[in-house]
């Protein structure tokens, strides 16, 4: 059984709309701007955690355009700072992230899709890759309408085993892949992310850590506290007992940040118990180099490869299969074609 691995970074969602670090602030403000009553609240964010962040830069190098990094300081503040209400500040930016994350998620198609596994151009190359992720296979048919129409439905079943088995580790805080997982449920599948490290039904389990937390849940700064959070911990031993047994891992959409050094360590730490790793997959948006100059400096492995490229053109090699009457995806088929082409 080959054993691959899936990091996924902000980049890996940003195709759907919703933003990365980079332009969160951009975004959050446009939604200010379009509905100042409903997030009232952002104000406070903007004309006061905003402007103290500023005061740092002056000081020390600080990317007061970079979301994590704010989110970084202010928890510091709230921890170790008795003297205001650091705790509540803290409260109303991680309410803040959760809002805008929430807002440039969209759902709707895959709610008014219920019979159907492909809902629209922007969500079925996601739909495509997570079914793969779980050998889903669909049969489908088609039943006319009153209109003159025919509807498309399609069933999951089960007749094919596979030779591997996928695990995903996100430092996304959102619901993308859950929310494809709860769409496909409704088409039957009983596979489904597991956040936990037992696998006790490994044939419908997929080994699932979301290291930076939820926005179902808690939303956890990418700082040196983050291990010792009790409700993501289980997640860490996930990414490490999946990243322990790893043949390959493929990073899509991750620009390995300096401030998620506690990753960079977990990798160190994992890797003393994986003798099978035969290939590092690296495929990210890089525009002036600093990404790949990032991984090179790190990844000393000779079976690494580094590609810049859109999250979207990699979904895109994903392509189905019917030619048996039953619609299928085939994630290394997919792999395969996009290296081979790119490079």
């Amino acid at each position: 059984m080959e054993k691959i691995v899936y990091i996924l970074g902000a980049g890996f969602s940003a195709p759907l709309g919703l933003p990365v670090m980079s332009n969160f602030l951009e975004k959050s403000k446009d939604q200010f701007a379009a509905h100042s009553d409903k997030y009232a609240h952002f104000k406070d964010i903007f004309e006061h955690e905003l402007n103290q962040v500023h005061i740092p830069s002056s000081y020390y190098q600080t990317n007061v355009f970079n979301i994590e990094d704010i989110l970084s300081i202010l928890e510091f503040r709230a921890r170790l700072d008795d003297s205001e209400n650091g705790e509540q500040r803290l409260e109303g930016f991680l309410r803040y992230l959760k809002d805008v994350i929430i807002y440039y998620t969209p759902v709707a198609a895959l709610k008014e899709n219920p019979r159907n596994l492909l809902a629209d151009g922007r969500w079925n190359r996601y739909i495509q890759f997570v079914a793969a992720l779980m050998n889903c296979g669909f049969q489908s048919s088609r039943s006319p309408l009153v209109s003159g129409y025919e509807h498309l439905s399609h069933i999951f079943v089960d007749n094919q085993a596979s030779n591997y088995q996928y695990s995903v580790i996100t430092f996304n805080y959102d619901l993308v892949l859950e929310s494809i997982q709860k769409h496909l449920e409704g088409l039957l599948s009983p596979r489904y992310f597991h956040r936990s490290i037992d696998l006790s039904d490994p044939q419908n389990q997929i080994a699932f850590a979301k290291l930076h937390g939820s926005i179902d849940s808690e939303i956890v700064p990418p700082t040196w506290n983050k291990t010792l959070n009790p409700n993501i911990l289980c997640d860490w031993k996930v990414a490490y007992k999946a990243l322990s047994e790893a043949n390959q891992i493929r990073i899509l959409g991750y620009s390995l940040p300096f401030t998620d050094a506690y990753f960079r360590f977990l990798l160190r730490a994992a890797i003393i118990n994986t003798p099978n790793l035969r290939q590092i997959d690296v495929i990210c948006k890089d525009d002036n180099g600093s990404v790949k100059k990032s991984y090179d400096e790190f990844v000393k492995y000779p079976k690494y490869r580094f590609v810049s490229a859109k999250i979207e053109d990699y979904l895109r090699k994903n392509e189905w299969d019917d030619s048996n009457g039953v619609l299928r995806f085939d994630l290394e088929k997919a792999h395969k074609t996009f290296l081979a082409e790119i490079r």
